[in-house]
């Protein structure tokens, strides 16, 4: 205790050297750790060619054996030659954490882009079995137990042990300054997303149309890239790249087919529409990029990095607007899906960050009730909220939350009926965007995916059978809102990798929220007119968002409604739980102490959820 005690002591110089050392000694221990089984063996087998047993009554590639001799294994490499995809079935004898051999059995799939593929083993193996789908006409078996760096447990392990001490050392400077506190957090945890997921499209969900949309100023012609066409089209394509080799091996057909053109349909799309402007920042980044030569997946990765900077300065100020509820406020612009989807190819980060913003715009003007109309905070109200809505117009009502301003706030009552004129204006031009595409067009916004679906049968049903229609809404909208804003999917989704389950990281994350909320030391009273009205706005909001998937995505005549994601609820949890602030909310604990609390639960939990869900299974 006394050895902390000094940490906070000593001056800025001596603090960035102890980051320094730390970092060193993670170095080291990271080395060490990830190859340890590796100095043990001799070097002749670090690195050699493995003899394989042809099936006799088959006598062709399609069944082998291998004998690996109870060696240890860290990478077992298969180079082929092929013009298709085919998938590899591996079963056989692996042995576990304490050396006994159990049977094994892996699933690969194999593409026709290169010309190698692997299984990630980092264990003792006996005999294996491989059945492959495809004939081929050549096979390369080979064992590469060479020493590496694990870059990306380094940046895990680094970034979140050098957080802990640069909060612990400038904890006095971060507690007044919270906003600067949340975005170290977002770059921070943020940063572990671009380090430890893969740099490619299909990661998160529907980031393929994202990514095609970001991507539009590069795109000239019907002819796109290779590069860009296996980044759009080939679904969770990560899940089989196990090996460095294979992760590299990628990385270098898209540098190197940038340039190679393959033919293609696609729509061109204007960027200043009002539902494509929150892809501005990614387009200029990869075509800035792009124009200075950068190599094709640098670009791809800037363009994330653009993504995670501008949630994590978003919600920073937003955090700065907020007359109270900062801690909160906090907690919820470090939730780790929407941190994974800021490191992604992605709208969601934008509305999320735009509409918190939006609403602490809004708290910050209404809850100071002393003093005439801030234009400052309007302005950003309105400029962030309509950033907010435009990918998502079905949110329109939010914008009604500033008619709720008390009168004593306007100069005249000229004023203030000129400031509703417009507001109402705004808000009637945003939902228009949403509402006429279905008047003359009615099918337009159907999505197929969703199977048989079709608005205007969808519209029939509903009229041929009310009754019928709201126990179907009752069902699903009114009595799974409240999850879908407080599960394990809202918090640690993080798309194809996996999320959350009912575990410590959920339940450490909850407690974080909760925390934030009852150790608000300067809650206010609403008055109880202004709750309902504010409540009746989120409720009619999350009504359209179960409606518009019921329309666009349901199929005709299905008892439920498909295709709600949680996330679709989180730029609302603040707004939701702001209601709900009294006054008589007396809690004992400090804020120093809350915020002290609330910031290591949440760091804890995405430690956690990362760890279990992407390192341990993609980056070992």
């Amino acid at each position: 205790m006394r050895g902390l005690k000094k940490l906070k002591q000593i001056n800025f110089y001596q603090k960035i050297l102890v980051l320094i050392c730390i970092t060193f000694g993670i170095a080291i221990v990271n080395f060490l750790y990830y190859n340890y089984q590796i100095l043990k063996i001799n070097k002749n087998d670090r690195h050699y060619t493995v003899n394989y047993d042809i099936d006799e009554e088959i006598k062709d590639l399609s069944e082998l054996s291998i004998n690996l001799e109870g060696k240890y294994i860290k990478d077992l490499i298969i180079k082929y030659n092929t013009h298709e995809d085919f998938s590899i079935k591996y079963t056989g004898e692996v042995s576990n954490e304490y050396g006994f051999f159990k049977e094994y059995q892996k699933e690969d799939k194999c593409f026709s882009y290169s010309n190698v593929c692997g299984i990630n083993l980092n264990k003792k193996a006996g005999v294996l079995h491989l059945q492959i789908d495809k004939p081929l006409q050549s096979i390369e078996i080979s064992v590469d137990n060479r020493l590496s760096f694990n870059w990306i447990t380094f940046a895990f392990w680094t970034i979140l042990i050098n957080l802990f001490f640069v909060i612990f050392m400038f904890f006095k400077q971060l507690q007044k300054k919270i906003y600067v506190l949340t975005f170290l957090i977002c770059m921070s945890l943020g940063t572990i997303f671009l380090f430890s997921t893969h740099n490619m499209t299909t990661t998160t969900l529907d980031d393929d149309s994202h990514y095609s949309m970001a991507n539009i100023l590069n795109k000239t012609s019907k002819n796109v890239s290779l590069s860009d066409y296996y980044l759009e089209n080939y679904v969770s394509l990560f899940l089989f790249q196990d090996t460095k080799v294979e992760k590299e091996n990628f990385q270098t057909f898209l540098n190197e087919n940038d340039k190679n053109y393959t033919q293609t349909t696609f729509k061109y799309n204007n960027l200043l529409e009002t539902n494509k402007i929150c892809y501005l920042p990614m387009a200029l980044t990869l075509k800035l990029t792009n124009l200075i030569g950068l190599p094709y997946t640098i670009c791809f990765f800037l363009a994330r990095c653009v993504q995670l900077i501008c949630y994590s300065f978003l919600m920073a100020l937003a955090v700065k607007l907020m007359p109270n509820y900062k801690i909160l406020t906090m907690v919820i612009a470090i939730i780790p899906q929407s941190l994974f989807l800021a490191t992604n190819f992605s709208y969601d980060p934008t509305v999320i960050a735009c509409i918190t913003l939006a609403f602490a715009a809004f708290a910050n003007e209404f809850m100071n009730k002393k003093t005439k109309i801030n234009l400052k905070n309007i302005l950003i109200f309105v400029l962030a909220g309509l950033l907010g809505i435009f990918p998502k117009a079905i949110f329109a009502p939010f914008l009604l939350l500033i008619l709720l301003m008390p009168k004593e706030k306007f100069q005249s009552n000229q004023q203030r009926q000129i400031f509703k004129f417009i507001i109402i204006i705004l808000f009637l031009v945003t939902i228009s965007t949403f509402v006429l595409p279905i008047l003359f067009n009615i099918n337009a916004n159907s999505d197929i995916r969703g199977g048989n679906v079709s608005v205007s049968q969808q519209m029939k049903l509903i009229i041929s059978s009310p009754i019928s229609f709201i126990k179907v809404f009752w069902k699903n909208a009114v009595l799974d809102t409240a999850n879908r804003m407080f599960s394990v999917s809202t918090f640690g989704l993080l798309s194809y990798y996996g999320g959350m389950e009912m575990d410590t990281s959920y339940y450490m994350f909850l407690l974080a929220i909760i925390l934030a909320f009852f150790t608000e030391k300067n809650a206010k009273n609403i008055n109880i007119k202004d709750k309902i009205i504010m409540i009746s706005i989120y409720l009619l909001i999350f009504c359209f968002i179960w409606g518009s998937m019921y329309l666009a995505f349901t199929p005709v005549g299905e008892a439920g409604i498909n295709g709600v994601q949680p996330r679709y609820f989180i730029p609302f949890l603040l707004p939701f739980l702001y209601c709900f602030q009294t006054e008589k909310l007396n809690s004992k604990i400090e804020n120093s102490h809350a915020l002290s609390i609330t910031t290591v639960l949440c760091i804890l939990s995405f430690a956690l959820l990362t760890y279990k869900v992407i390192i341990l299974n993609y980056c070992l």
